[in-house]
């Protein structure tokens, strides 16, 4: 790989060519080392090195899109949000809006609310990726409050999320002890 030759001299000495090797072979297990490939994202952004990034993601989005594994799907989608606010533009030929919605789709399979969400905060409507992952970490904040969901609060017990209100921002729980 990179001969135990730390991220950070990599960095410094601008050997971009052997972090893209080391990214790639990082892909082979991306899981084990996702801190790896997080920190070159963020140390290629902190370089300047947007077109690195964008040809990063598109190989990263080729390489992990077919694994159906929660643990890579969310990978794939904390990857893609560092390129977007790297200053990357990843998209594919349908669009940056299909890539942002399938690798959100990967991350959290079993989010019945997820395309309804998406039309709740018209992510459609986006311009650039850069709108459009803010519109999408809108959609990603409530995914875990969808009505119906069962939680556990310490000193209240059990409880069931009952409503959602978007435009208040609050969530409103059904405890079994007390409402």
């Amino acid at each position: 790989m990179t001969n135990g030759i730390s991220l950070t001299s990599l960095l410094t000495e601008k050997r971009y060519e052997l972090i893209e090797e080391s990214w790639m072979e990082a892909l082979a297990d991306p899981v084990p080392r996702s801190e790896y490939l997080i920190n070159a994202t963020r140390g290629l952004a902190r370089a300047g090195q947007k077109s690195q990034l964008q040809s990063l993601a598109g190989k990263t989005e080729a390489a992990l899109k077919l694994r159906k594994e929660p643990a890579i799907g969310m990978l794939r989608w904390t990857l893609l949000k560092e390129a977007v606010r790297a200053g990357a533009t990843p998209s594919t030929p349908d669009g940056f809006h299909r890539l942002f919605e399938d690798s959100i789709a990967a991350a959290y399979p079993d989010s019945p609310s997820l395309s309804t969400l998406l039309g709740r905060f018209k992510f459609r409507e986006s311009k650039d990726p850069a709108d459009g992952l803010a519109r999408i970490e809108r959609v990603e904040k409530w995914l875990p409050f969808e009505v119906g969901r069962c939680f556990t609060m310490a000193g209240r017990g059990p409880g069931k999320v009952i409503e959602t209100n978007f435009a208040l921002d609050v969530v409103r729980v059904d405890f079994e002890k007390a409402k």
